[in-house]
């Protein structure tokens, strides 16, 4: 995850151990990182800088001593200015970023381009790209509205589905029951691929959404008297299981490690782990805690697609 604090909008990079609840600041501020992504054996972590480049970092990713030699090394130039978008397919094979006018996927860690795709519009803000389970498959909401699914290694077009929801913020896609849930603020719908009508809309007051591993539950989040809450709602039927309450922090990532643990970063620096069988949060750990830097008027903001 990215951190801003200060006025100078200073950023840096900040890995959490899960076991210890431990924030470790990277120290990569002068990359003026946009997004960050860990890979899944958790032994790398890859960076999108301010001009473009995707630099990547290797473990150890602690606060010892030797961690302070940690050198952040260029995987590649991506040829666009902003990206906006970096995730690791689950095997750790490839990486895919999004930009204004680009989606492209290389080899990870040689930096072989695999594929690339330019969009029939640039300027778009909000795209989307989530791979299947099995890493074979890429599914990228285009600026046109369809679905586009993809060979994740070859590029080769599968299937196109259209779905019409745009202007969209954020998608997140079950290739096993053929659904998809999409923010359209503000809504949340759930559609089956193809289907013309949504399963279930409900009222979603941020474009963060993540979908739990069985593909069972969806967690959004809605403002509701004078605080924002974190819903977890059943797919198939959009009833809801659980609510949590955030108070006034913008949630800025979700994540689910389970179809039980539930994970969060808010604006304020706030990581925290929901519980959502019992209904409550589990632990929380405040980052401003340990930030390294601190001018007397820290705003912090935390963005990108958190993966603590």
């Amino acid at each position: 995850m990215t951190g801003n604090l200060g006025k100078e909008n200073w950023k840096d990079v900040v890995v959490i151990d899960l076991l210890r609840h431990d924030p470790v600041w990277l120290g990569v501020s002068y990359l003026s990182p946009h997004h960050v992504a860990i890979a899944p054996d958790a032994n790398s972590v890859a960076i999108a800088a301010g001009d473009g480049a995707i630099y990547s970092m290797a473990a150890p990713f602690n606060n010892s001593p030797t961690g302070g030699g940690r050198r952040a090394r260029l995987f590649v130039s991506s040829g666009e200015e902003d990206l906006s978008h970096l995730v690791f397919a689950p095997d750790g094979r490839s990486i895919a970023a999004m930009g204004q006018r680009l989606f492209s996927v290389w080899d990870w860690p040689t930096a072989r381009l695999l594929h690339q795709h330019q969009y029939k519009r640039t300027g778009i803000a909000a795209r989307s790209v989530v791979y299947s389970a099995d890493s074979r498959t890429i599914a990228s909401l285009d600026d046109n509205g369809d679905l586009w699914l993809c060979d994740a290694r070859s590029g080769a077009s599968i299937q196109v589905v259209a779905i019409n929801e745009t202007p969209h913020h954020d998608i997140v896609v079950d290739f096993e029951t053929q659904r998809i849930a999409i923010v359209r603020e503000p809504l949340i719908s759930v559609f089956s691929f193809g289907a013309e009508d949504a399963i279930w809309s409900a009222a979603c007051d941020s474009p963060i959404i993540a979908l739990s591993p069985s593909g069972r539950s969806l967690a959004f989040v809605q403002f509701g008297l004078g605080s924002n809450q974190v819903v977890v709602s059943e797919v198939e039927t959009g009833k809801p299981r659980c609510r949590f309450e955030v108070g006034q922090a913008m949630m800025l990532g979700m994540k689910f490690a389970s179809d039980t643990l539930l994970y969060s970063a808010d604006s304020r620096g706030n990581v925290r782990a929901w519980n959502t069988d019992f209904h409550r949060e589990q632990w929380a750990v405040p980052l401003l805690d340990s930030a390294p830097v601190d001018d007397g008027s820290v705003h912090p903001e935390l963005f990108g697609n958190p993966s603590p």
